[in-house]
This record gives C-alpha cells, structure tokens and sequence, in this order.
C-alpha cells in the first residue's frame, strides 16, 4: 500500500484505474467479486464509461485476500476433520 501511495502522491500514478485495466492487473474474477461484495464501488464518469476504481482501495483489498488465501495454503490440513463429523 505504502509504495503505491507514494507513487499516487508524486503524480506517477493515477489515483484511479480504469475497470477493465484492473480486471488484467488483480483477474477478472476477482474484481467482480469484490464489486459483488461491496468491498469496492465503481466510480461512473459517464453513461458510456465503464467506470473506474480507487486504485488504493485495490491494494489494501488485494493484500488483505492474498493475506487469506496464505493462511489456508500455511494451515496444516493433515488433521483428520472427517472422523469428527
């Protein structure tokens, strides 16, 4: 967040990314689960526009799925969870 951040404040990077921009970068389908979860609201300029999205907002909800994502790949799965159920 804080590289990104920087780079927004010294003008070398847009504040905004544009959605289909965005889709290429973070995956097509996880943009559209965050916008379906209203982590993240698309900013419409225009009828015509797709639309864009608060690049910072991006960062922080990127990190914090790939945050999960490494707590599940790290836990330990050899527990035998189906002799308890």
């Amino acid at each position: 967040m804080g590289y990104a951040q920087a780079l927004i404040d010294y003008g070398k990077l847009t504040p905004y990314i544009s959605v289909p921009e965005a889709k290429l970068l973070y995956g097509r389908k996880s943009i559209e689960r965050w916008i379906k979860a209203g982590n993240i609201t698309i900013l419409k300029e225009t009828a015509k526009s797709n639309g864009k999205l608060d690049r910072a907002a991006l960062v922080i909800i990127a990190a914090a799925s790939l945050n999960i994502m490494n707590l599940f790949l790290h836990f330990d799965f050899s527990f035998d969870f189906i002799q308890y159920l």
